[in-house]
């Protein structure tokens, strides 16, 4: 997957990673809580690159 939709698939991956760990590693329960949105977020963006849409529109 090159271009610009390559370029998009990392950026969801990475804040799906990054905000994944920060639902570990938070403290604090809301801050938390957002990460898992993003989280979710994240998850749902993969979905709609696999071409799942029903998955993605569950996700979120």
């Amino acid at each position: 997957m090159n271009g610009p939709a390559g370029v998009l698939f990392t950026l969801f991956a990475l804040m799906t990673v990054v905000s994944g760990v920060l639902v570990a590693v938070l403290p604090n329960i809301i801050h938390a809580a957002v990460a898992l949105l993003f989280t979710f977020f994240g998850v749902a963006g993969l979905y709609v690159f696999l071409g799942a849409d029903f998955l993605a529109a569950t996700q979120l």
